[in-house]
């Protein structure tokens, strides 16, 4: 009898230890946010280095394949740079923002980072290791650089002078990713990203005949080109950016300072521009120049044709002195050259 009223008063005692440990398991928990998701690694795909706008076609089409990227080089992202990743489900959409970092075996990662300037740089301290967490599910990925704030919901205001690249779903071989995260752990391999604008880039070059060349502190203007927002928003990450109507009053600037100088003597600068619509109404370049240390200026209109986003197009022009004149032989040239991700 006193033996079967030990064991009822243990098993009072012991009931309460199990309501509090699966009050603790509870409380355990509520403190795990990420339990029943998935750790995310996404690898990157690199980005593709411009198209010559001289192979370009004559209008915006929208094709399954571009051709012509498949003759352009897949470069890597500069180190330290910034973008936003954009995971798209049926029912939702989760940003996560991420640093570019090569590692000791010279192989680019993707950081997570929690947050961005304006500018789309960051503090180290906001960089870590943590990985992002998705609930298992279909999602659909693309991304933007730099990490603008502003562009962290993937509604951007892009303008004249600004370069931009991102997910372009009008190719197949720069679309959004798509696939299922399910198991232990998920890896998306993104596309290649591509030049959201166009890009103008001038080779100033002179003959034998011209001893000193340079750009004056005006450099090259450039005007009739699409107007940039005052508000709202001109581009949606994954879009193709739209080849608008220019105003002739508008003009953007390529100063003496974007310009650099070859070991050839040859003057380049280069800068980005709102795909701009110019079939109609003319693009109108104004170069100043310092030719033998004389000021001079030389204009050179560009119609009949449009500025598309992707593509870069390129002037080589050739100064020259002919019965004491100095002329301009302008030609339009396919070379390419590497992205250049400073501009700003």
């Amino acid at each position: 009898m006193k033996a079967r009223n030990y064991i009822q008063q243990l098993m009072l005692l012991l009931i309460p230890v199990g309501l509090l440990t699966a009050c603790l398991s509870e409380e355990e928990g509520e403190c795990l946010p990420n339990e029943g998701k998935v750790p995310v690694t996404v690898q990157l795909g690199g980005q593709y280095a411009i198209m010559s706008g001289k192979d370009a076609p004559d209008s915006n089409t929208r094709a399954i394949n571009n051709s012509a990227l498949d003759r352009v080089k897949i470069l890597n992202l500069s180190e330290g740079s910034t973008l936003w990743l954009f995971a798209k489900s049926s029912k939702t959409t989760q940003t996560q923002g991420y640093v570019v970092k090569t590692g000791d075996g010279g192989v680019q990662s993707l950081y997570p980072c929690s947050q961005f300037d304006e500018n789309g740089d960051y503090k180290e301290e906001d960089v870590s290791k943590t990985p992002l967490f998705l609930t298992p599910g279909r999602y659909t990925f693309s991304a933007i650089s730099p990490a603008k704030a502003s562009y962290k919901d993937g509604k951007c205001i892009i303008k004249n002078g600004e370069y931009v690249i991102a997910t372009n779903n009008s190719w197949t071989q720069t679309e959004s990713t798509t696939c299922d995260i399910s198991g232990n752990e998920g890896v998306i391999l993104l596309n290649p990203l591509m030049q959201v604008t166009s890009r103008m880039k001038f080779l100033i070059k002179g003959t034998d005949k011209i001893a000193n060349l340079s750009i004056m502190q005006a450099g090259v203007e450039i005007d009739g080109i699409q107007i940039d927002p005052t508000s709202g928003d001109n581009y949606t990450v994954g879009s193709n950016m739209p080849s608008n109507l220019g105003d002739k009053y508008n003009r953007i600037y390529v100063p003496a300072k974007n310009f650099i100088t070859t070991s050839e003597g040859i003057l380049q600068g280069e800068t980005g521009i709102l795909p701009t619509d110019c079939r109609s109404t003319p693009v109108v370049v104004i170069m100043n120049v310092l030719v033998n240390d004389v000021p001079t200026q030389f204009t050179y209109s560009i119609v009949g044709k449009q500025f598309l986003p992707g593509y870069s197009y390129n002037y080589t022009v050739t100064l020259d002195i002919k019965d004491g004149i100095t002329v301009a032989n302008w030609q339009e040239s396919s070379w390419t050259a590497d992205i250049d991700p400073d501009i700003n």
